[in-house]
C-alpha cells in the first residue's frame, strides 16, 4: 500500500509541475509586465525582479519534470532496497510540489497582490497628508474635535499616542516607503 502511495505522489507531482508551468505561462501571456503598473504609479521592485524571470517558469518546470522522471527511472532500476527507493521517490515528489507551489505563489504575489498593496499604501499616505485629523476621526468616530473631547480619544483609541501626533513624522512619508522597497 505504501508503495502505491509513493508512486502516486511521485507521478502526480510531475503532473502538477507540468500543469503549473503551463498555467503560469498562460497567465503571464494574459497579464504581461505592463500589467504591474495598471494598479497605479507605484510598482514594487520585487515585482519587477520576479517579472523578469517568471516567463522562464514553463521551461524550468519542463526541465525539472524531465529530471524527476529520469531520477525515477534510475531509482526503479537501481539496486537499493525498496524502502530507500520509496523515500527517494517521496522526496523527489515533495520537491516537485514545492516548486509548483513556489511558482504559483510567486506569480500571485508579485503580479497581483504586491502592486495593489503598494498603491493602496500610497493612496493612504496621500489621504493622510491631505487630512491631518483623518486617522483620529476614523478611529474614534465623529467626536473628539475639540480639546475638551480629548478624554474620548484616550478612552477609545486602540493606538495610544496617535492622537498627539497624527502626522507621525518620517514614518509615513513617501520617501520612507520608497526606501522600504515599494517602488
Amino acid at each position: 500500500m505504501f508503495k502505491a502511495i509513493a508512486i502516486l505522489v511521485f507521478l502526480s507531482s510531475i503532473i502538477a509541475l507540468l500543469v503549473t508551468g503551463g498555467l503560469v505561462s498562460a497567465i503571464i501571456a494574459l497579464y504581461p509586465v505592463a500589467h504591474l503598473s495598471s494598479f497605479g504609479p507605484v510598482v514594487p521592485v520585487i515585482s519587477q525582479t520576479h517579472a523578469a524571470w517568471l516567463p522562464a517558469v514553463q521551461m524550468v518546470s519542463w526541465a525539472a519534470s524531465a529530471a524527476s522522471a529520469a531520477a525515477g527511472v534510475l531509482l526503479w532500476r537501481g539496486r537499493q532496497a525498496a524502502p530507500s527507493k520509496l523515500q527517494a521517490a517521496l522526496l523527489i515528489g515533495a520537491l516537485n510540489y514545492f516548486l509548483a507551489l513556489f511558482f504559483t505563489t510567486t506569480l500571485l504575489v508579485t503580479h497581483f497582490y504586491l502592486p495593489k498593496v503598494a498603491n493602496a499604501a500610497q493612496q493612504f499616505i496621500q489621504a493622510d497628508a491631505a487630512s491631518r485629523h483623518g486617522l483620529t476621526q476614523a478611529l474614534v468616530g465623529r467626536g473628539a474635535h475639540n480639546a475638551h473631547d480629548s478624554h474620548k480619544i484616550a478612552a477609545h483609541n486602540p493606538y495610544p499616542g496617535i492622537d498627539r501626533d497624527l502626522s507621525m513624522g518620517a514614518r509615513t512619508c513617501p520617501e520612507h516607503i520608497r526606501d522600504a522597497g515599494f517602488r
